[in-house]
């Protein structure tokens, strides 16, 4: 299962941080899929990273205007046989990425049935309150996907 996002942040801006390898751009440009932009929680710029496990690109529009967009693929917790035929998964949509960065406040999302190898998929979405992991902020945003053979 892959999950899409895409957003525009009129705060984000590249900046210098340890780790990171480019600075700020004033023109059109797509990044290479290696190319993670990740916003500040601050007044400070966001800035720019690899990262090898997700597609995602950037672009940075003349008037300031900053897209990103990432293609990631979610680890499932646990998945649950309720008996028969019928399964229960949970899965948290955020990538790792933006664990430490800015909890945000994500829309409820709503999704529509699909029937994939015989299996109707639906899911749920699970109300959860962000919390603190080893000193850092975690941001929560989880779908219950429930599995049901025909």
């Amino acid at each position: 299962m892959g999950v899409s996002f895409h957003w525009n942040d009129p705060r984000l801006a590249y900046g210098q941080r340890e780790g990171c390898n480019r600075s700020y751009i004033v023109q059109d440009i797509n990044h290479l899929p290696i190319s993670f932009w990740l916003p500040s929680a601050s007044k400070d710029p966001g800035y720019l990273c690899s990262a090898d496990q997700h597609q995602s690109y950037t672009v940075l529009y003349r008037n300031g205007n900053v897209r990103l967009s990432t293609y990631f693929w979610p680890q499932f917790d646990n998945v649950t046989k309720l008996g028969g035929k019928k399964y229960v998964a949970e899965v948290n949509m955020i990538p790792d990425e933006f664990d430490d960065e800015v909890v945000y406040e994500w829309r409820p999302i709503t999704v529509g049935f699909k029937v994939v190898h015989g299996y109707k998929i639906s899911a749920v979405w699970k109300q959860c309150v962000p919390g603190v992991v080893n000193s850092r902020r975690k941001t929560c945003m989880r779908l219950v996907l429930f599995f049901t053979g025909e």
